[in-house]
């Protein structure tokens, strides 16, 4: 409430007071009903923003969190993640490009793989190879040292003796000449762009032989 009073002067003299009187009590609630409203707008006004920002944030990092979790993935040797973001700014573009990378990678793998069955296969036929061939000449060797230790502690006394020996000599030599070429041959054979050339032959020599 609000009042005003004022002297009534006539002649210098006081004669009355006019008093005046007004009640805000109205418009001091609505003031603070008003103002009460705004703070509870306000309120609500901030409490979606913050909403909205989480929401959002989430939203945006919700990708980054994937990309995070398929890497730690990748790292830890687990190739088979499969990438799904829907976004398609900056952040989808770096999925499809790290999704190509794991693809790429599991590739190299699978070649790395199959180079390394392939070495394995090739190390493996080596071996065999290696080991006919040690085998084939430690035999023809065998028999030339064999007969030349004995033609050199015998002499040439017998003479039948002498001529079988070094006809196992010279046919053992032979042999091994014969096998020396065949591996030059197949040394040639296996190098990269030989061209071969093919021709009839009769296989019952092979057979006998």
């Amino acid at each position: 409430k609000a009042s005003l009073s004022a002297p009534l002067i006539r002649e210098n003299k006081v004669i009355g007071i006019i008093r005046f009187e007004k009640d805000y009590a109205d418009l001091f609630m609505q003031r603070m009903q008003f103002q009460n409203t705004i703070t509870a707008f306000a309120i609500v006004i901030f409490v979606c923003v913050f909403v909205g920002a989480i929401v959002i944030s989430r939203k945006m990092t919700k990708p980054i969190r994937v990309l995070t979790q398929h890497a730690k993935s990748v790292s830890e040797g687990k190739l088979n993640s499969d990438i799904r973001v829907s976004s398609h700014d900056e952040i989808g573009e770096l999925a499809v490009s790290f999704s190509s990378m794991i693809q790429r990678i599991k590739e190299q793998i699978d070649v790395i793989e199959r180079e390394r069955d392939e070495v394995k296969q090739v190390q493996e036929r080596s071996k065999i190879f290696f080991d006919n061939v040690t085998h084939e000449l430690k035999t023809p060797l065998t028999t030339i040292f064999g007969y030349a230790q004995i033609l050199r502690d015998n002499g040439f006394t017998d003479y039948a003796f002498y001529e079988k020996g070094m006809n196992f000599i010279i046919n053992e030599t032979k042999r091994l000449n014969t096998m020396v070429v065949d591996i030059l041959d197949v040394s040639v054979a296996a190098s990269p762009g030989q061209v071969f050339r093919f021709e009839h032959m009769n296989i019952s020599d092979v057979l006998q032989e």
